[in-house]
């Protein structure tokens, strides 16, 4: 039986989202339940809401921090030290003379100051976070694929066979519904117009770019190698992943490693990727189609103390969810 695909589109922090999945009739509370989510995930780790929980340790420098900003602090930190600090949420485009509103998309000017991107200098003990002087930071890096991880399991209460897509970051479960793998595309930033599918049953896809969000010669990838925005940079890279956390953070990152540690370090996360430049499309790099069929997986306990939604899912909806 072939399921019809209900959509839910929306705008939220700055991106059009297009949520689908499988089934005969819409779930009617489901709109409100990730309007909900969307909107608590905000609060938690927004960099332009003030009173947000981010935004308040970037301010007063130090904070006693809810379980969950530490799930994904801990998450990121994960992330910097498998990555020899490519990837780092001290990294933020805000703080290098520009940022980007989500409302505007207009780069605004600030004051140049003093930028410490030294992650072993920032202070953690148990839920308290310290920050060093001229440190902020930014989950704009991981936080995307982190609501889209986040966002899955509600869906998953309305059908097996689900796709989120949030500004091109994508998340799919189940297959399409029809018996077949969701078909992705891959916007092809160059003249050429050469489109790429990939043809994806669970698993995640993320790409990360220069070709969108320039302003002149910079744009909004930081390197902390470097110190400012990634020179040389390909004009996008695309990440594929079991998630969309490491999916996100995997294009982030490979964008601002150098072309000949790429490989080296796509293998240390895992994942398979692919990179455009002016030439075209390099083809995907890394073995084949990692989650091309679907993975048997248990659920060994849901974080925060509340019931899993998915008792028996098919596919790693969250960290609690492991290979048997």
């Amino acid at each position: 039986m072939i399921l019809p695909l209900q959509q839910i589109t929306f705008e939220a922090l700055g991106t059009a989202w297009n949520l689908q999945y499988a089934s005969e009739r819409p779930d009617a509370l489901l709109p409100e339940k990730i309007s909900r989510e969307i909107m608590r995930i905000n609060r938690l780790f927004s960099r332009f809401d003030p009173g947000s929980q981010l935004s308040q340790l970037n301010k007063n420098r130090h904070g006693n921090m809810t379980p969950e900003f530490m799930e994904l602090f801990v998450l990121a930190e994960k992330y910097v030290l498998q990555t020899d600090g490519r990837f780092t949420p001290l990294a933020s485009p805000m703080h290098f003379g520009y940022v980007e509103s989500f409302l505007t998309h207009v780069p605004v000017a600030q004051k140049s100051q003093h930028i410490n991107m030294d992650w072993h200098l920032l202070k953690r003990h148990d839920h308290t976070l310290t920050l060093a002087p001229g440190q902020f930071l930014d989950f704009g890096g991981i936080g995307k694929g982190y609501l889209i991880d986040r966002l899955m399991p509600i869906l998953l209460t309305a059908s097996p066979h689900v796709l989120i897509d949030g500004g091109g970051d994508i998340r799919v479960a189940g297959g399409d519904g029809s018996g077949g793998a969701w078909r992705l595309g891959l916007e092809d930033p160059t003249e050429h117009g050469d489109e790429r599918i990939l043809e994806l049953w669970d698993g995640a896809l993320a790409t990360s770019g220069t070709y969108r969000r320039k302003w002149g010669a910079f744009h909004h990838l930081i390197s902390a190698q470097e110190g400012g925005p990634k020179a040389h940079a390909p004009l996008a890279i695309s990440a594929q992943a079991p998630t969309a956390t490491l999916a996100d953070v995997a294009a982030t990152t490979l964008m601002v490693t150098p072309a000949d540690e790429r490989a080296a370090m796509a293998s240390k996360l895992q994942v398979r990727w692919g990179s455009w430049s002016k030439s075209g499309w390099s083809g995907w790099n890394g073995g084949s189609s990692l989650i091309i069929r679907p993975m048997r997986v248990v659920c060994v306990g849901y974080p925060h103390s509340y019931p899993c939604p998915i008792p028996s899912p098919t596919f790693l909806c969250f960290p609690c969810c492991k290979k048997p």
